[in-house]
């Protein structure tokens, strides 16, 4: 093999062609590549730039009194489907309450699972929502008004059964919830004077919304139950998809949310990073007891149907 002619550039074992190469066509190469290399580092630094100069645009122009009407305007929505549901239910208040709050459930974790779809690579924290979808204007920020005006309409409706001596089901519950809901969303919603606080704030309540798909079968199978021409084996099946969506959507998606929002902290305030991990925090510990009740309600068919409130 001594004899074989040597090829005119020669290669160094473990360097890049373009550094081992000396030859006029090889430098070439190499040059082409570092400008190709370059210019993609540009291109990405001029579109991350892009992004936060398109986000800032967007939440400068946003209007809090349309965003107000939002929130207004979810509220009227489920109060009159409340009233009609009543209604056609001969007064059946509670079987009303579970058909709106499934309406609200599917609405949600729907547009939750768009923006999921579509959420983007972050330099700070690991993920976030594109611009279009971060804007007040889009479906995701509409989303989180008409959901909170939902929430203060049920907190309303409980206040008015309080006040006639009526105690709705798990109302000390919903109460807390609403009210720690209403300020996620509302600060998710109105704060926009740090613009990257604002879009990780909106893409992990994005995020947090999709545990809503597995109220879709809580729901189901509530109004399964007060039916009798459900077959068993339905509500069997409903129980175990219950199950398996409250473990994806709120203990695996909540432990993700949680460590994205530990990798955002630099562009939080102190005082309210704390305060969304702590919210997240409580939130997770609560899943994980609901988890385990339905956990054994599924494998002892015979124990009472788990009610929560969630």
């Amino acid at each position: 093999f001594s004899l074989l002619p040597r090829p005119p550039c020669r290669m160094a074992p473990r360097a890049s062609p373009a550094a081992a190469c000396a030859c006029e066509p090889c430098r070439a190469l190499a040059g082409s590549c570092s400008c190709v290399s370059a210019g993609a580092m540009q291109g990405a630094s001029r579109a991350d730039s892009g992004d936060k100069a398109l986000i800032e645009e967007d939440l400068a122009a946003e209007s809090h009194w349309e965003k107000a009407v939002a929130v207004a305007l979810g509220g009227a929505c489920a109060s009159t489907a409340y009233f009609t549901f009543c209604r056609l239910l001969q007064g059946d208040g509670s079987t009303a309450e579970g058909v709106v709050d499934l309406l609200h459930s599917a609405y949600t974790s729907a547009v939750a699972a768009r923006g999921i779809s579509a959420l983007q690579r972050h330099e700070v924290f690991d993920i976030a929502l594109p611009p279009k979808l971060a804007r007040a204007g889009g479906p995701v920020v509409r989303m989180f008004c008409h959901s909170m005006g939902y929430f203060l309409a049920d907190a309303c409706l409980i206040l008015l059964e309080l006040s006639r001596g009526h105690s709705p089901k798990l109302w000390a519950g919903r109460l807390v919830h609403h009210a720690i809901q209403s300020t996620s969303n509302g600060l998710s919603i109105f704060r926009t004077s740090r613009p990257q606080e604002t879009l990780a704030m909106r893409s992990g309540l994005c995020q947090a919304y999709f545990a809503e798909f597995s109220t879709i079968f809580l729901r189901l199978s509530s109004l399964a139950r007060r039916s009798r021409s459900v077959q068993h084996r339905w509500t069997r099946a409903l129980d175990w998809s219950l199950l398996v969506s409250f473990g994806l959507c709120r203990l695996v998606n909540f432990s993700f949310l949680i460590r994205c929002c530990l990798r955002a902290r630099p562009v939080f305030s102190p005082g309210l990073h704390a305060l969304l991990l702590g919210i997240q925090g409580s939130a997770y510990v609560l899943n994980v007891g609901w988890f385990l009740k339905l956990a054994r309600s599924c494998l002892r068919p015979s124990m009472r149907h788990v009610s929560l409130e969630c």
